[in-house]
């Protein structure tokens, strides 16, 4: 049980309007427009949730000032069990309205232009591949009637070395993976029965399988993704991820209704895997574009050495044709 402060609208005995606000403003400090709109015949709830005693000291205060005022007691609701509607809603379940044939077709066709890009650029690290390879293997019809070796050295070395490294720093985007991401703490479930009960009542409302593991990281989010990346891909098999931070600052309806935010995406089976696929060439755009590692320091490296003539401007060759493909 609780107490509230309740404004009378009266004003004690002895005491006139004018001295009324002057004291609330010297007294309480309040602000001349917020004393004015309590003076009599006003009636209003002052402040609520206050204990027994506070709602009594408060209660004083006020009739110091000139105001009457009571004190009410307010029963306080048993907490609502979110369980309870959960399992309702279990038995019921949403309807899930299928989305519309427009929203289909252009996810569709930003996922194709997204899963394109990579394929565009395997084609050009092909076409630069073949070009390099046509070049020297067709160079000795032009250099027949040239003499000079260092020339024809030069000719058939620099483009040589300059296009091999391109060639490599290129493809290798292609062959390499993903850093293997931090392995996260796993929820057991079997310690945590109300909230497996939580998420097996809103699988079950939805109509979806359960997800197969929940893990637990330090962001202030919630999200859903596959688990072992493609494997879960192709069978379908989804982990939930819950943040700590969200678990501390929500009350127990809150926290719910995130959960159910994200067995929506669930439900969105075609716009998940469109999902995956589209950040998927995102992060490897930009992993091309903006991340260097150890190739790019030893090639630096290697500049920086005295090297004979041609290999220092074919490897700056290399570095700027590195640069302009990114």
């Amino acid at each position: 049980m609780t107490f509230r402060l309740v404004l009378t609208g009266k004003a004690v005995a002895g005491f006139a309007r004018a001295d009324i606000q002057q004291r609330l403003i010297d007294q309480l400090r309040l602000p001349p427009e917020q004393a004015a709109a309590l003076l009599p015949p006003a009636t209003r709830v002052i402040k609520q949730g206050l204990d027994q005693q506070g709602a009594e000291r408060l209660r004083l205060r006020f009739r110091a000032v000139g105001l009457e005022t009571r004190v009410e007691a307010v029963e306080i609701p048993p907490p609502i069990d979110p369980l309870e509607s959960l399992r309702t809603l279990a038995g019921t379940g949403l309807k899930r309205p299928r989305p519309s044939p427009s929203y289909v077709l252009h996810l569709f066709l930003v996922t194709l232009c997204c899963v394109s890009i990579p394929a565009l650029y395997a084609g050009l690290v092909l076409a630069l591949a073949g070009a390099l390879g046509w070049y020297l293997t067709h160079l000795h019809l032009y250099l027949d009637e040239v003499r000079n070796v260092w020339l024809k050295l030069c000719a058939y070395g620099i483009p040589a070395i300059s296009g091999g490294v391109l060639l490599l720093f290129m493809a290798r985007p292609l062959f390499l993976g993903r850093r293997p991401p931090e392995r996260p703490m796993t929820l057991d479930l079997a310690r945590e029965p109300r909230l497996r009960a939580v998420i097996e009542h809103l699988s079950q409302a939805i109509g979806l399988q359960p997800p197969v593991a929940v893990e637990l990281s330090g962001q202030v989010n919630a999200s859903v993704h596959f688990e072992g990346g493609w494997r879960g891909f192709f069978t379908g098999r989804k982990v939930l991820t819950i943040g700590l931070p969200l678990v501390a600052g929500l009350t127990v309806q809150q926290f719910v209704g995130v959960l159910a935010h994200e067995f929506g995406h669930f439900a969105q089976r075609f716009g998940l895997r469109c999902s995956f696929l589209i950040n998927h060439v995102n992060a490897w755009l930009e992993a091309r574009s903006y991340a260097r590692d150890t190739w790019d320091d030893r090639l630096e490296d290697w500049l920086e050495r005295e090297l004979w003539f041609p290999l220092p401007l074919a490897l700056s060759l290399a570095q700027s044709g590195i640069a302009l493909s990114r």
